[in-house]
């Protein structure tokens, strides 16, 4: 038989276009209603282009110096993706029946034992690879359907890795030997090419899982990476977090048997900590190649030994990885040569499917039996949960929790409130979850908590840094009278204990020996910046009964009822009573059947919904038969058509901030309870009528790039659900600042600056100390160095590692054997670099190999880096001089003032608007060059400039004023009163926010209706305004409220006690603005004008 030894490689594309057919569209629904398909589709195109770029540059280097491209070597695929930091090629590479006993998914099988006869039908299995599997092979075709296999992205290459991996998964069974884990499931391939923003497209589709069978060449990449949670691995957690019902499977790869590949492992053990790259992602599932396994009759597991070849971990922080074993040594699979064509393979690579197709038999048996498909959490801590403990006792970095028992797994589900708990839960900032659960007094408890955690911070580049890439650190505690039980956590390379485990996203307690009752508490430790879907998962325990929803969460308009399906079942007689906990004022219950006697179903439905406030309402169902109570949490949420009584709160940038950087940034509003979705509008206008950046997302952040230095922009969002669509809320505007790039940092530190001679692979560099903090729009860099062939040597740029892991290649093997970089400005505006044809090789002013920009919107302060690697044994040099420019962006400073005034005329009139009532100046500048920008209309008249209405986003000038132009034009017949606002810039850029100018009818005033000792505070005020009348009489005390448009916002009629008369006045719900108060006794009335600010 031919073993091979695999992992994997790329194609470039320019457009995804990816295939869902076997989920029917309902399906697909139930999946993507609460993703942010906005933010996928965002995150697709940002890792298109990502692609697009580095696999660009890395062709074109290696037309230029003869790289090859694609290649087969002893059995293993590779091609070329991208340019390391060091300047070196970067390639993926490639990492039945014995396979689906030994994680026992062909107990799942039709005549398989459980009854169950799951073989993926319906379900779709999507892998990405090296190439394509034959579309017409005979493993895709069978008594599962004809034509199972499809291509997903559009490309033609095929490639006998790619066929192997996805028989694995869903061969028929033609050749019994070869039969997948899945054989009836369908199947998409597609090539490992921009394979992220592939999936992120796929996922926003509805995909639940894809396998990745490949990594990058161990030996390229630099040290640090190895168990380090780099950009790769954020990047894979982002499309899981935003996509929380799918899940990306790894194979962990084949370095096991590489000790020197990193020449930095943890601990100092080169044993140890060889999974790099995506691999070391939070939310995936990496997959270590175990053995055939020896299998009992009954489908426990006998023996089974860990192949010597699957990478080992753990990662820098000491998180579990790879997370579990599969079956991938002497894998026979279909194969791509021909349509009868098979072969054997081993690596992880066949683990990877392994684990794959038998997650999607999970999937399929939850579907069937619940109604509805696992997230992604909660299959992947199913999986880990029930897995076979093969190495030391608990988790280990060789097999991560074990070799996967399908079976068990299937058996927790067909099992869920008897001898098993499985929940989808929530956890809010600051809660706590518990439940009390009876153990069965022979198996072991087993109690797991599992979350997709946020995206985390990027290592800083040191090898080994520990730092916990966990966001959300949620715990699990199970407890007993006075003994408290912990999880599973490593301590070291190959060490583990029971403790406070602050870096996996699941958690695991296990107790040997139960007996009785035991408490299972979830907390968090720190700050959840929004609520944490958890997934609970309990075994080795007993229940008389059990109910489930068919859904645990419903969004409902209020106009409706909101009805929950349960389907209850019962092991042993009795009558089971049904109550509620948690149920919001306002809301009706009912319930079908609030007992029962027997196996069968029953609703709730929940009514009156109108009477109860936006939100979600976490609810409490609870079952009791006397002997044993069951909680089951189910959230609704309730959404109103209106939402007058949830208006929008923007929050950054704060209205009228100023400096705010022209690279990127990130809007930010407050969560509104009665949203479910956001339109965001950005413009350079308050008028809106030339929007510059819009969307529709599901969260509370919108980021922005490539905006113009020195601009003002206006921004709004609107709120929307399902039962309505809110208006605008307030604009809120901020300007940008201007570039700066006076700020020139010196290296003076030369210790490090030199190479010798006859040193291979040598770093040499100098330290930048960049003393100011400023905000990074751009850098340029200006060295000089002295070194014989340039071709030798890449030039890298470094943030300070206290800030992030941030860095660019500015120049990397070029200019063949010619020598000296020679004063040299690496510039994103320059031109291409010309080398010269005798030294200096490089000179002047030259475009750097990837964008200095990428520094832009971070800060400057700290110890920069500038390196040079040398790859030649022979050569040598030094770096003579460094320098970094940082273009900062910079606040407008030289702003204009305004002197104003409130504006009084009769009703029914018009008043030409003077200096007097308006003056914006700027020093050294003219009347003409002070503009005022009609921000908000007034309500009650119309401002004019020669008889023209002005609308929101008009301009007009001091001068107008001055020459008489500008008028307010009032046509009220009654009392009013208005106002209007402006912006304010000048010659020199500078801007004045959001001034606010007070129109009030003459008789409108305290002097014409006194009352005596009548005081207001606090003036502005935000929630509580405070009213006292000293000498009241026995007549009742009328307090109003008008806004500007003479609408009543608050009324209250009081009846005095006694000669002093306080009253407090809620405004916490009125919004910001210029109110009208007016107070009244008898025939003695006053009227004052209140600010209120939010």
């Amino acid at each position: 038989m031919n073993y091979k030894y695999l992992k994997i490689s790329l194609l470039f594309l320019l457009f995804i276009s990816v295939s869902i057919t076997a989920q029917t569209p309902k399906e697909k629904q139930d999946i993507t209603r609460e993703y942010d398909l906005s933010k996928l589709k965002n995150l697709k195109e940002k890792f298109q282009k990502k692609f697009s770029e580095e696999k660009n540059r890395a062709i074109l280097l290696a037309t230029q110096r003869g790289w090859k491209i694609k290649y087969t070597e002893n059995g293993t695929y590779y091609e070329l993706m991208r340019i390391s930091e060091e300047g070196k090629p970067l390639y993926y590479k490639t990492d039945n029946v014995d396979a689906a006993v030994s994680t026992r998914a062909n107990f799942l099988h039709k005549d398989g034992g459980l009854g169950l006869d799951l073989e993926g039908q319906g379900m779709t299995a999507y892998v990405w690879d090296g190439g394509l599997a034959r579309t017409t092979h005979q493993e895709y075709d069978g008594d599962g359907g004809e034509n199972r296999f499809s291509i997903g992205d559009g490309t033609t290459e095929l490639n006998f890795h790619a066929a192997h991996v996805m028989g694995t998964i869903i061969s028929s069974g033609f050749e019994p030997a070869a039969k997948g884990m899945a054989p009836k499931a369908k199947g998409i391939g597609n090539d490992w090419d921009n394979d992220i923003a592939e999936t992120t497209a796929a996922a926003a589709e509805g995909m639940l899982l894809s396998n990745h069978s490949y990594g990058f060449n161990a030996d390229n990449i630099p040290d640090w990476t190895f168990g380090a949670y780099g950009e790769a691995a954020r990047e894979w957690d982002e499309v899981m977090y935003n996509a929380p019902y799918y899940l990306t499977v790894f194979s962990a790869g084949n370095d096991g048997g590489n000790n020197s590949a990193n020449a930095e492992p943890l601990e100092g053990n080169s044993s140890f900590d060889k999974i790099n790259t995506n691999k070391t992602s939070k939310n995936s599932m990496v997959v270590a190649n175990g053995q055939d396994a020896t299998i009992n009759a009954d489908g426990t597991l006998s023996n089974v030994v860990r192949n010597s070849g699957s990478s080992e971990g753990p990662m820098d922080d000491l998180r579990i990885k790879p997370d579990i074993m599969g079956n991938g040594t002497g894998l026979y699979s279909s194969y791509e040569s021909s349509d009868d064509a098979y072969s054997t393979i081993t690596g992880t690579s066949m683990a990877a499917p392994n684990v794959t197709g038998s997650l999607l038999l999970l999937q399929q048996h939850h579907k069937e039996s619940y109604g509805n498909f696992m997230r992604a959490a909660t299959l992947k801590g199913l999986a880990l949960h029930t897995a076979d403990d093969t190495d030391i006792a608990g988790p280990d970095p060789h097999t991560g929790w074990g070799l996967m028992n399908t079976k068990v797994a299937a058996e927790t589900i067909t099992k869920n409130g008897f001898e098993s708990w499985i929940s989808e839960e929530v956890l809010s900032n600051g809660g706590t979850y518990s439940i009390t659960v009876k153990s069965d007094g022979f198996n072991p408890l087993l109690a797991s908590i599992s979350w997709t955690d946020k995206p985390g911070e990027i290592s800083d580049g040191t090898a080994n840094n520990p730092k916990a890439a966990l966001v959300n650190d949620l715990d699990i505690r199970v407890t007993q009278g006075s003994n408290e039980y912990k999880p599973w956590r490593l301590t070291g390379v190959y060490s583990n204990e029971k403790g406070d485990n602050l870096v996996d996203p699941y958690e695991r307690v296990d107790i040997d020996n139960p007996s009785g009752e035991y408490t299972i508490t979830v907390t968090h430790k720190g700050t959840l910046a929004e609520d944490q879907r958890f997934s609970l998962i309990v075994t080795g325990i007993s229940g008389e009964f059990t109910f489930l929803a068919d859904s645990s969460e419903k969004g409902l308009c209020s106009e409706n009822d909101a009805v929950f399906n349960f389907e209850y079942r019962q092991a042993v007689a009795g009558t089971t009573d049904f109550t509620l906990s948690g149920v919001p004022a306002g809301m009706t219950t009912a319930f079908s059947n609030q007992s029962l006697s027997a196996n069968g179903n029953f609703t709730i439905t929940f009514g009156n919904l109108e009477n109860v406030p936006a939100g979600p309402y976490d609810i409490e169902v609870i079952g009791d038969n006397g002997n044993e109570t069951q909680k089951r949490t189910i959230r609704l949420t309730v959404y109103h058509p209106s939402f007058s009584d949830n208006p929008s709160e923007l929050e950054y940038p704060a209205n009228g901030e100023k400096g705010i950087s022209f690279t990127k940034i990130e809007l930010r509003w407050k969560n509104n309870l009665n949203a479910n979705n956001y339109k965001v509008e950005v413009s350079d206008s308050p008028s809106f009528t030339n929007i510059a950046y819009t969307g529709d997302v599901k969260s509370t952040t919108f980021g922005i790039e490539g905006l113009q230095s020195g601009t003002v922009y206006y921004w709004r969002i609107k709120p929307k659900n399902d039962c309505g669509i809110g208006e605008f809320s307030s604009i809120f505007s901020f300007q940008t600042g201007s570039e700066d790039c006076t700020n020139v940092y010196s290296a003076t530190d030369f210790t490090n600056a030199s190479a010798m001679p006859f040193t291979t692979n040598q770093t040499f560099y100098v330290p930048i100390e960049v003393t100011d903090d400023l905000l990074i729009n751009d850098i340029k860099v200006t060295v000089d160095i002295t070194h014989s062939e340039v071709q030798d040597l890449t030039l890298v740029v470094k943030e300070p590692i206290a800030n992030g892991t941030k860095q660019a290649t500015l120049l990397s093997k070029v200019c063949d054997d010619t020598d000296d970089i020679s004063n040299v400005t690496f510039d994103d505006d320059a031109a291409e670099l010309v080398c010269g044809s005798e030294k200096p090789a490089v000179s002047g002013m030259v475009k750097p190999e990837q964008p200095l920009k990428g520094f832009g919107g971070l800060m400057s302060k700290g110890t920069w880096l500038f390196e040079v690697n040398d790859f030649d044994l022979f050569d040598g040099g030094q770096i003579n001089s460094a320098s970094i420019t940082i273009c900062a962006s910079v606040e407008i400073t030289s702003i204009p003032s305004l002197t104003s005034s409130i504006i009084k005329l009769d009703a029914n009139s018009t008043y030409t608007i003077t200096n007097a009532n308006m003056e914006a100046t700027s020093a050294s500048e003219t009347a003409e060059q002070q503009i005022f920008t009609l921000v908000e209309q007034p309500i009650k008249g119309q401002l004019q400039r020669e008889g023209i209405t002005l609308n929101a986003g008009d301009t007009f000038t001091q001068a107008d004023i001055s020459s008489n132009k500008i008028t307010f034009v009032n046509s009220q017949s009654t009392s009013f009163a208005d106002q209007f606002r402006v912006d304010v810039t000048n010659a020199a850029n500078g801007w004045l926010a959001n001034q606010i100018i007070i129109i009030e009818e003459k008789t409108l005033t305290i002097n014409e209706f006194s009352l005596d000792n009548v005081s207001f505070w606090p003036n502005p005020t935000k929630d509580v305004l405070n009213i006292k009348l000293n000498n009241a009489t026995s007549d009742n005390v009328v307090i109003t409220l008008f806004d500007l448009q003479g609408r009543k916002v608050i009324t209250t009629l009081d009846k005095p006690s006694n000669l002093i008369f306080t009253k407090e006045i809620n405004t916490k719900n009125v919004s910001s603005g210029v109110y009208l108060l007016s107070i009244s006794q008898g025939n003695k009335k006053a009227t004052k004008k209140i600010i209120i600010t939010k």
